[in-house]
């Protein structure tokens, strides 16, 4: 099997991009039904365990994650666009947001 990659792009970007992929890539999949969401903070650095609740949360609600990427302070994730308004929830209520 060849190499795999995966890009997330907004679509607007979609012709010029495919040109650039196209020359490296003898392959291309193009899903443009996915949202991304993501979990940002500085604090990620300290409190171990932020991507494994975000996971348990959109497991949760039965939401399968496409793609996961990750820095130190950023964990991203592809969803189906369904589940958008779902997945925004699950986290926003994992990380309690609306408690000031």
């Amino acid at each position: 099997m060849g190499r795999r990659s995966a890009f997330s792009f907004s679509f607007s970007f979609f012709a010029n991009t495919v040109l650039v992929i196209d020359v490296v890539f003898d392959d291309i999949v193009v899903d443009d039904d996915v949202a991304k969401v993501s979990v940002v903070g500085i604090g990620m650095r300290s409190h171990a365990g932020v991507a494994q609740r975000m996971f348990k949360a959109l497991a949760s609600e039965s939401i399968n994650i496409k793609v996961i990427t990750t820095s130190e302070i950023k964990v991203s994730v592809l969803v189906d666009s369904k589940y958008l308004e779902l997945a925004v929830q699950a986290l926003h209520d994992e990380f309690e947001l609306d408690i000031a």
